[in-house]
């Protein structure tokens, strides 16, 4: 699991960057909807073994794991910031920033979204006219988001939607589940159908992504037909088809694209792939030491690499298949080193304060 964490990291980082001569492994948004399923399943996974209805315990232990590195890394963006000032450049010398302090309503909206990380997606919705925030669904790229120090961050914020909800979600039936998962997919076919196929809708809708948490939920409690899977298949050689699904995403995507066919039937088939190969994950991960230090340096790479590329941009500057690849070297390089920092700083004691307040796991009967 923690390889498959850090290398989808690293795909956020590429699809940011530039990416490997424009290869970006599986990409952007592949990569954070793959994050919700293992969320959905490894959220599953503790409420029925470890938590047993402690759900005050669940929730603290859940902001503990997010808001410190969050803000850590937050520290690092204002940083960054402020050290690229002098060259008028960074979040605090943007135009929209500035324009928008301007605005009580735009700088609360800001301030509070920040320090919350809820909310933050809105801005994907929202765009800056200069003087007021305006409703926009009809483009992302040309959305609000400039007026976040740490646009990544927008899918933290469905996490901790998915927090809040989850306790409520892992104890209904598995029909429930099925149920709420179909209406999720039933909203996107709407949109699609009505012509609104398009970032934001596609990926940032907490309702409509709600979809690839459930997968997850889902994906553990018919654990039983995977493992028989790949027990046939063999844990190495399941590993090994998903590593090769991972890599090969990115000329799968092309491909599709070439003959004019939607990106969604790999998304399909790669979550189809990921959802028979979780319990591999998960015992590789439980057994190796490596496996899960890469693991904790997926979340503080995909949270400071924003910012390191801001900071490389000013260096580098221009745009470019060489400079992309050497902006992604890099920007892969500073964000290990910072991510190591905060680990070290941050998640490492406050693991340790996490663990001891934690129950021992007690596997419980799948719920039916």
């Amino acid at each position: 699991m923690g390889l498959l964490r850090f290398i989808l990291a690293i795909s956020v980082v590429c699809a940011h960057g530039g990416g490997f001569f424009g290869y970006d492994i599986v990409g952007g948004r592949i990569a954070v909807e793959a994050f919700f399923v293992i969320s959905g399943y490894l959220m599953q996974m503790v409420l029925a073994e470890k938590y047993n209805g402690r759900l005050v315990l669940f929730w603290s232990n859940r902001a503990l794991r997010i808001y410190p590195t969050y803000y850590g890394a937050l520290v690092f963006a204002i940083l960054v910031s402020v050290a690229l000032m002098p060259l008028g450049r960074g979040y605090f010398s943007r135009v929209e920033f500035l324009e928008a302090v301007a605005d009580p309503l735009a700088t609360l909206a800001i301030l509070v979204s920040t320090a919350a990380i809820v909310g933050q997606e809105a801005f994907l919705f929202l765009r800056w006219t200069g003087s007021s925030l305006l409703y926009w669904p009809f483009d992302a790229h040309a959305s609000a988001y400039t007026l976040m120090i740490l646009p990544p961050a927008w899918s933290i914020s469905l996490e901790i939607m998915f927090y809040a909800a989850v306790p409520f979600l892992a104890h209904r039936s598995t029909l429930g589940l099925i149920s709420l998962l179909a209406i999720s997919l039933g909203g996107r076919l709407v949109l699609s159908v009505l012509g609104w196929n398009f970032d934001p809708w596609t990926h940032r809708f907490f309702p409509l992504e709600l979809a690839f948490f459930l997968i997850g939920m889902l994906s553990y409690r018919w654990r039983s037909g995977s493992t028989s899977f790949t027990r046939k298949l063999g844990d190495m050689k399941s590993f090994g088809l998903l590593m090769l699904a991972t890599f090969a995403a990115h000329p799968a995507v092309i491909a599709l694209t070439f003959l004019d066919l939607p990106a969604g039937i790999y998304i399909s088939v790669y979550i189809a792939i990921l959802i028979l190969t979780l319990p591999v994950c998960v015992r590789i991960s439980s057994s190796s030491r490596l496996d899960r230090k890469l693991g904790e340096l997926s979340f503080p790479i995909y949270l400071t690499h924003w910012s390191v590329i801001e900071a490389l941009n000013v260096w580098l500057g221009g745009d470019g298949i060489v400079i992309g690849t050497a902006r992604t070297l890099l920007a892969i390089a500073f964000s290990f080193v910072v991510s190591l920092l905060l680990v070290k700083m941050i998640e490492t004691p406050i693991e340790r304060f996490r663990a001891g307040r934690s129950p021992p796991s007690k596997p419980q009967q799948p719920i039916l």
